[in-house]
């Protein structure tokens, strides 16, 4: 019975109490040779362990080598150069080399190549080539953290535009750099999402061109974008009047803008604003012979009235 006992016994410390104090000569050559097995069994993980963790450090210089060798680097030319680093498995040699790296197309191959994401950050980050930027950003669809970076460093108008289409969700990084006030109206007036919705009131900000503003006043589908547009108009109005403009001085243009407004605008929220600010007689008594609807046309004869 003890043969069985001593068998499922793996601690050698337990079985070394039991060597030592134990008289029966059977069961003492039974720890003895149980002792043996555990010892040879040790060494053999020991070895084997030592066996997998090169195996495994072979592999992973394998690895890093591997990422480097293709048509645009040769490996020769990285001799006694910052880049010989990139292939060393320490992701810290690795990135310290990065920080001496000015080559454009090799800063891009570690973004897209090495498996440590401060590293890819770090290169990221080094890199100036807007080009590069977007050839990195388009490659990264998984990567956010990559992208993040990459949207702050792309200043084209048209391409943010493109992006915000696909993912809205990105207004808030792109925002600053946003600045064309045509692409910002197409956004606003063709490609609305709800991801624009907090930032309405500083994508309007930045149109001042008083055709844009009427177009977002007229047919934009989101009412709060048609009210901070007609707001907004009247701003840019009052500060082109208040510089006595010649313009200005001949013609009541704000009339006769929200006269088109009425007439050709889709919403009635932004009609009866645009009615309630018209101070031209004329205007008004036309309004209320040919406004689509009975509102319109109310409104517009209560305005003469006063």
């Amino acid at each position: 019975r003890y043969e069985y006992i001593i068998n499922f016994i793996n601690d050698k410390h337990l079985l070394s109490h039991i060597l030592e104090n134990n008289n029966n000569e059977h069961i003492q050559e039974f720890v003895k040779d149980k002792l043996d097995i555990l010892s040879n069994q040790d060494k053999k993980s020991g070895s084997q362990e030592f066996i997998t963790r090169k195996f495994k450090d072979d592999r992973l210089k394998e690895r890093y080598e591997s990422c480097f060798i293709h048509d645009d680097f040769n490996m020769d030319d990285f001799k006694n150069k910052a880049e010989i680093f990139l292939i060393n498995p320490n992701m810290h040699i690795r990135k310290n080399a990065v920080y001496n790296i000015k080559n454009q197309q090799l800063l891009k191959h570690i973004v897209l190549n090495d498996p440590e994401k401060s590293i890819r950050l770090a290169a990221v980050n080094r890199i100036v080539d807007e080009n590069i930027i977007k050839d990195i950003y388009t490659r990264s669809e998984y990567d956010l953290a990559i992208r993040n970076i990459c949207l702050k460093k792309i200043s084209d108008d048209e391409y943010i535009r493109d992006i915000l289409i696909k993912t809205p969700q990105y207004i808030d990084i792109v925002l600053d750099e946003l600045d064309d006030e045509d692409i910002i109206t197409d956004l606003l007036l063709n490609n609305w999402n709800k991801e624009f919705y907090p930032y309405i009131g500083k994508l309007v900000a930045k149109i001042h061109n008083l055709t844009n503003l009427v177009k977002l006043a007229s047919f934009a589908n989101y009412w709060k974008v048609r009210r901070i547009a007609i707001i907004q108009f009247e701003k840019e109005y009052d500060m082109l009047e208040n510089k006595g403009t010649n313009y200005f001085r001949t013609i009541k243009l704000s009339d006769l803008t929200y006269y088109y407004i009425i007439t050709h605008g889709k919403y009635l929220d932004v009609k009866i604003r645009a009615i309630n600010k018209i101070t031209d007689k004329f205007v008004l008594l036309r309004i209320s012979f040919i406004a689509e609807t009975f509102i319109e046309r109310s409104t517009a004869l209560r305005k003469l009235r006063r």
